[in-house]
Formats: structure tokens, C-alpha cells, sequence
């Protein structure tokens, strides 16, 4: 079980987040003398690899379900991360980046944001983030980039879906030179052959080539969240705890909406050059098909979080703002669907189970702009929007069993449908916005940047 667990992270986690030094990891799980294996990174592996394991598998040992195996890990690395286990910072940072792979539910206030920010903390005050820090040995200096990359990847992902506050710092930020960055595809490769998937050792340089663009990406994801949108919106938890979260400024400046989209779809055209997202005719196999997947619904959720603030401004009925509002509306319909469409393609290829919990925040995002679109007083938008929407649904509930927060949108979306109190405004947030005066305003919202 354990080696199915860990053939799964190498597969489906790893390629897009190198935070082992997988030699040392190797080498220790080979029982090799002088090598061991923080327990705490060991579970968080393990927690890490058992989102992309068939559930089945583990009906055996009184699991039914893949969260359940899951909920399992996460609490033994959780356990042992509150014992104080682990006394080096950098491998502390490692296992709370792994451990924000486990998403109990939505609005969970000591959920993954909260160890995502401990995780940014150490690794800021170990100097993870200062390429002046130089070591002796050059592997070491390597190992340390891709760690802090694997820092500013997570925290991008895990607040574009959640729609909290941006936790890398701008001014640290790019303090590393992207091109000291290094791929490390000797030690995957000998992974690989270790777990007997040798052959995907073929796809090694496209993983490197899909890493460093989703580094860059991720750069891109944190400076529009930086720019477009404040932390000052509330929204409640499950226990009834309000948490602060970012929605887009009122006052967002239309050139800035340009300037980011503009940088957004120069990222998108660099990928394309490089073939990365061809999946139709590519040679190496799904699991580049997969990967190459999510970071392309990655950019459409990007670009859709730079346009949604124009929606906020249809007071304003100068020429240029409608112009420019009916250009982000036309981008946030033509993102979701295809985001919607790259999911319906895992669907069928058989892979929709193997969509990573950020996938389906992203997803979830789109399904509600199909929601909008299906009570549009517009026919083809109203006709698009139910055709997708039904799409959605269907693809849901075929990730219930393994993510929780899913059944919240489809209780959301049957509310909503239903007119069971819900009100959905297009051009409000889901969150309450804070009133200069401290009160919050009446106003229920959408779920769009859920």
C-alpha cells in the first residue's frame, strides 16, 4: 500500500512540485545505510500521494472512501507536526506545504491556508527566499530555489481557490533569478525506474519545461492578486467564525485590467510555442496530458480573476468602461467554458478522478459563471450556460467520494436552482464586503472566485 502511495506522489504530485531532495528520500526508503526519513515528511508524502490513489484499493484495511484514507495521514502528520517531531525549519516547510493537499472542507478557518502561512513563515525566516544565501554544495543552493518555488506554487494555488489573501510577500517575491532555476530530472528518473514506471522517463524534460512555466504562472497569479484585489471581505465559517478574504477592488483601474491580461496571454502564447498544451497529439503519454491540463485551467482561472473586477463597475457607462466590461464578461463566459471543456476531456480519457483538490476549485469557479449564464435573461447565454452546467454536475458527482468541499457546489448550485432563499447577484461577491464604518453590507453574493 505504501509503495502505491508513494508511485501515485511521484506521478501526479511531484513533476509539478519537486520538494524532496529525492535521492536522500530514495535512498532512505531503500533501507540504505545513513539515510533516513523525517516522519513527518514521510506522512505528509504519504498524504500528498493518497489524493491520486483509487479508494478501492483500501477497502481492505476499513476505508471506504479515498478522503477517509486521507483524513487518516493528514491527522497522523498532524499529530506528529504538533508534537514537535521535526526540529529543522526546512523540512517543517516541506511537510505543511505537502500537508495543504488535504481539504476537509470549505471555509475551514485551520484549513490549508493556515498551514500555508506557517509554511511561507519558515521558510522566509530560513532564507529560503534570499538566493545571497549561497551553501558549499551546489545541489543544496538548487534544492533550495525549488523549495521556495514550491512555496510561491502553492500558496498561488491554494489562494486563487480559496480567495485569500496573497501570502508571499511582493517584495520577496522574485528574489530569485528564474533562470538560476534547475530541473532535476536524474533523480526522478531513477525514482521512476525504482517504482517500475520507467517509462515515463520520456516525459521528464516536458515535466521540466510544464514546472518552470508554472512557476512563472504562479508569479503572474500573485502579482494580480496583489494589484486587483483587497482583503477586506468576510465570509463565515461552518462553526460561524467570520474569515477575512480578498475581493476585487471597487476602484480597479481598467489599464491595470489590460496591462495584467496582456501579461497573462503572453504567458499563454510562450506555452503554446513550447507545445504544452497540444494534448491531442501528444506522444508521451497521459500523465504529461494531465498535468498539462490543469495548468492550462490554471491560466483560464487566472485570467478570469484579472477580468472579474470589471464587473463591479456598471455604474460607470462611459464608452471605454462597456467596452471594456463587455470584453471581461465575454472572457469570464469563454474561460469558464473552457475550463469546463478541459474537464469533460479528463472525463472521458478516464483521468477526471486524478484532478488534484485545486482542479476542482478552479472548476467549481467555472460552474458558477454556467450558473449565471443558465438564468441569463439572454436565450443563447441561458442555453450554453444549462448545457455546461448539466456537464458540471455530472462530472461532481463523480469526485464526491473523494472531496468534500464538491457536495458543498452542488448544494450551493441546487439552492440557487431551486430559489430556496438564494440570491445571485452577477455583479456582487460571495463574500459580504466590509463597510468603512465596520459593518457589513446586506448583500448575499456568488460563489464566482470561490
Amino acid at each position: 500500500m505504501v509503495d502505491e502511495i508513494v508511485r501515485s506522489f511521484l506521478c501526479y504530485v511531484y513533476p509539478l512540485l519537486p520538494i524532496l531532495r529525492l535521492d536522500t528520500f530514495l535512498s532512505a526508503l531503500e533501507g540504505k545505510p545513513g539515510h533516513t526519513i523525517s516522519p513527518l515528511l514521510f506522512q505528509a508524502v504519504l498524504l500528498a500521494g493518497a489524493v491520486f490513489v483509487d479508494f478501492s484499493g483500501f477497502r481492505h484495511a476499513g476505508y471506504q472512501q479515498c478522503k477517509d484514507v486521507q483524513r487518516t495521514l493528514f491527522g497522523r502528520a498532524k499529530a506528529l507536526y504538533d508534537m514537535e517531531v521535526e526540529v529543522n525549519p526546512v523540512t517543517v516547510v516541506q511537510s505543511l506545504l505537502l500537508m495543504t493537499y488535504w481539504h476537509s472542507r470549505l471555509n475551514d478557518f485551520q484549513g490549508r491556508v493556515h498551514w500555508l502561512r506557517i509554511a511561507i513563515s519558515l521558510a522566509t525566516e530560513a532564507g529560503l527566499h534570499n538566493s545571497n544565501l549561497r551553501y558549499e554544495d551546489p545541489a543544496e543552493n538548487d534544492f533550495r530555489r525549488r523549495l521556495w518555488s514550491c512555496c510561491i506554487i502553492r500558496s498561488s494555488l491554494v489562494c486563487i481557490g480559496e480567495r485569500r489573501q496573497a501570502l508571499v510577500p511582493q517584495a520577496v517575491l522574485c528574489f530569485h533569478d528564474p533562470n538560476l532555476l534547475k530541473w532535476d530530472d536524474t533523480s526522478l528518473s531513477r525514482a521512476l525506474e525504482y517504482y517500475s514506471v520507467a517509462h515515463l522517463r520520456q516525459q521528464l524534460e516536458l515535466f521540466g519545461t510544464l514546472f518552470f512555466q508554472e512557476v512563472e504562472l504562479c508569479r503572474e497569479i500573485q502579482h494580480v492578486l496583489h494589484t486587483l484585489y483587497e482583503f477586506s471581505g468576510v465570509r463565515v465559517s461552518e462553526p460561524g467564525i467570520p474569515i477575512m478574504t480578498l475581493i476585487p477592488k471597487t476602484e480597479a483601474m481598467g489599464s491595470l485590467v489590460i496591462s495584467l491580461d496582456e501579461r497573462l496571454r503572453m504567458w499563454h502564447g510562450q506555452a503554446l510555442q513550447l507545445g504544452l498544451f497540444e494534448r491531442r497529439h501528444n506522444p508521451f503519454g497521459s500523465l504529461v496530458s494531465l498535468h498539462s491540463a490543469v495548468l492550462e485551467m490554471l491560466y483560464y482561472t487566472s485570467l478570469s480573476t484579472v477580468h472579474r473586477p470589471m464587473m463591479l463597475r456598471q455604474w460607470q457607462t462611459d464608452t471605454a468602461t462597456e467596452a471594456l466590461r463587455r470584453f471581461s464578461s465575454s472572457t469570464l463566459r469563454s474561460s469558464a467554458c473552457r475550463i469546463t471543456d478541459i474537464a469533460r476531456d479528463l472525463e472521458v480519457n478516464h483521468e477526471i478522478s486524478l484532478l488534484p483538490p485545486v482542479g476542482t476549485a478552479m472548476f467549481i469557479a467555472a460552474s458558477l459563471q454556467h450558473l449565471q449564464d443558465s438564468m441569463s435573461t439572454n436565450l443563447d447565454e441561458c442555453r450554453s450556460g444549462s448545457l455546461y452546467l448539466g456537464q458540471v454536475l455530472r462530472i461532481f458527482r463523480l469526485l464526491t467520494e473523494r472531496y468534500n468541499h464538491v457536495n458543498t457546489a452542488i448544494e450551493y448550485i441546487a439552492r440557487v436552482q431551486n430559489g430556496n432563499g438564494e440570491q445571485f447577484d452577477h455583479y456582487l461577491e460571495w463574500e459580504e464586503r466590509v463597510s468603512p464604518t465596520g459593518r457589513w453590507e446586506t448583500h448575499r453574493v456568488n460563489a464566482l472566485l470561490r
